[in-house]
């Protein structure tokens, strides 16, 4: 009876398949179930982090907003200490803030000339501040050298840590590459003159402040990448 032995087996095989698809309906089901934790999770410690970000951008603009009322207040008084306060106001500013609030009292017939030149003078360091931050920021060190490599790196963390250039960037070269380009005997900042003085001088200014206070000296070169300056670490770092 042919039948009979033909049920009899499907009967055996869907018996012994049974297990196997519970078990993984089961695993699968845990996955999905893990997967789902681990995106809810995500999910909550994204929406953290935009929360926090809100609260410090709505913190931001509203000390903008007190800054700029006592900017009015102090330069509406006709004192001169308070005028001047006022023009330190401008620092704390957002520099797109600062450049209008300095416009208008440039464009101001009643402001004084010397108001005027102290707003001119703080409207230009203000400037000045906010061109390294668009610049990208090379450190150059020998591939070989372990105490050279360590500084490079402590330089790179500090500088990134504080935001100072739009990008901080390490390239171990070969001694030989180094030696081409004109081995540096000390810590140098290199740059193109008449371009990228101000950035220089200020990623000079950001090595010596703390936590790094590191001396650096300055050398122009002639080829020039447009928006990147850099930065030779010597033998030995």
């Amino acid at each position: 009876m042919p039948g009979t032995y033909v049920d009899r087996f499907f009967t055996i095989i869907e018996k012994a398949l049974i297990p196997v698809a519970v078990a993984l309906i089961a695993f699968f089901g845990n996955r999905a179930a893990q997967s789902l934790s681990a995106a809810q999770l995500e999910l909550s410690k994204q929406t953290a982090r935009d929360n926090a970000d809100a609260r410090r951008q709505e913190f931001d603009q509203q000390m903008q907003a007190k800054y700029l009322e006592m900017f009015h207040a102090d330069l509406a008084s006709g004192e001169k200490q308070r005028q001047s306060t006022a023009i330190q106001l401008l620092y704390l500013m957002e520099p797109q803030l600062a450049e209008s609030v300095s416009k208008s009292i440039a464009n101001n017939p009643d402001a004084s000339p010397e108001l005027r030149d102290k707003v001119e003078v703080a409207a230009r360091k203000i400037e000045a501040s906010t061109l390294l931050p668009q610049f990208k920021i090379g450190i150059y060190y020998p591939l070989d050298d372990e105490k050279a490599k360590s500084t490079a790196e402590s330089i790179g963390k500090s500088l990134s840590g504080r935001r100072v250039g739009k990008e901080v960037a390490l390239y171990p070269r070969s001694r030989q590459t180094l030696d081409n380009w004109g081995t540096a005997s000390s810590l140098e900042v290199r740059y193109e003159e008449g371009t990228e003085d101000t950035a220089a001088d200020q990623l000079v200014g950001a090595l010596a402040e703390a936590p790094l206070q590191l001396t650096a000296g300055k050398l122009t070169v002639g080829t020039r990448t447009p928006g990147f300056v850099s930065i030779m670490v010597p033998t030995g770092g």
